[in-house]
């Protein structure tokens, strides 16, 4: 199965991309790697470079209908509910390693990362 996964990442607005991503991984761990793909293939390219500052993650299966998006912050939706729809709504695995919450992704997952906000970096 390898430990990699490539996923689709829609940045509203702008653009789709596919990401590589850890097959298993925490949420805070994937949306690090999609942000950090994001700053560097996209934002670090404009006139103005930029980073991300503020951003949402969500996410999206091929195959379902966009009302079973779900947030993966916790300001939105409580990490215990987030875990539960995971599993039972999209089917994909959950366990506690480390005292964290890993997710087992797969190719049908689609994220969408809402970028409320960039902060500029110098040239």
């Amino acid at each position: 199965a390898g430990t990699k996964v490539e996923v689709e990442l829609l940045i509203p607005g702008l653009c789709t991309m596919e990401v590589c991503i850890p097959r298993e991984s925490t949420i805070p761990t994937v949306k690090k790697f999609l942000v950090k793909h994001v700053n560097d293939n996209l934002l670090r390219h404009d006139e103005h470079p930029s980073e991300v500052a503020k951003a949402w993650l969500v996410l999206a299966m091929f195959g379902y209908d966009d009302m079973y998006d779900i947030p993966l912050e916790v300001e939105a939706v409580e990490l215990k509910v987030q875990l539960e729809r995971i599993q039972h709504m999209f089917g994909l695995g959950a366990r506690l390693k480390d005292g964290e919450h890993h997710v087992t992704w797969n190719e049908r997952c689609r994220f969408a990362l809402v970028i409320m906000s960039v902060i500029k970096i110098p040239k």
